[in-house]
């Protein structure tokens, strides 16, 4: 359609252009006689009309086109979770030495990653001058029967992975970087960890009280 409009208003114009040159000779046609003036129109239009169509038609291209499709891209998660119902393993009072508590707590982990996880325990505090004196065992593994936080159940050891005071565990085993474990699942898993603790027998800790966090941390590799 627009093609056509275009080959329209360009012959519209070249026929003005004719209409223009025909007034200019009316003053000859006698002398240049019907037939010859004919001829002589037909010579301008010839050559005005067919210059369009050449011009228009070297405007016209070949295309081609392809497509890959829509690509879709979406970031997967990791989650840990453990079976304390966000209480506390140990609340003890009252300790004396030579007293002992072991607990248990299982830790639970889920991924849509498609990269194995490095999941590390470390520690932290707020309150320390009890923490020289207490003397504690971390060790992961398996819970066969029995268990539910906080109790250990059948526990199988896997590894070891502290024995010190607190306050070296508190003091060395601060972060991700240098947390204790090295559990390493694919995509999902389930470890279990018992922790001994044990009042030193010194007269010093009297009257001395410390607390203390423990962190699951898990980072893709």
């Amino acid at each position: 359609m627009a093609s056509t409009s275009r080959l329209t208003d360009h012959i519209s114009g070249a026929l003005h252009r004719v209409a223009a040159v025909f007034r200019r000779s009316a003053r000859h046609l006698p002398a240049l006689g019907t037939a010859r003036l004919i001829r002589v129109l037909g010579v301008v239009v010839g050559i005005t009309v067919p210059s369009y169509l050449v011009l228009d038609r070297s405007s016209a291209a070949f295309t081609a086109q392809t497509t890959n499709g829509v690509n879709t891209f979406a970031a997967g998660s990791i989650a840990l979770t453990d079976d304390d119902s966000a209480s506390a393993m140990f609340t003890m009072s009252g300790m004396y030495p030579g007293n002992i508590q072991t607990k248990c707590i299982t830790v639970t982990y889920t991924s849509s990653v498609n990269d194995p996880s490095n999941i590390r325990l470390y520690a932290s505090q707020t309150v320390a001058p009890l923490s020289p004196y207490l003397n504690v065992v971390i060790e992961d593994g398996s819970i066969s029967s029995g268990g539910g936080f906080p109790g250990c159940g059948t526990f199988t050891v896997n590894a070891s992975l502290f024995t010190g005071t607190l306050q070296t565990l508190i003091s060395t085993n601060t972060s991700f970087a240098t947390g204790l474990g090295s559990w390493n699942p694919a995509t999902t898993g389930t470890r279990s960890y018992r922790v001994t603790v044990t009042l030193a027998d010194n007269n010093a800790a009297q009257g001395l009280s410390a607390n203390a966090t423990l962190t699951w941390e898990a980072q893709t590799a």
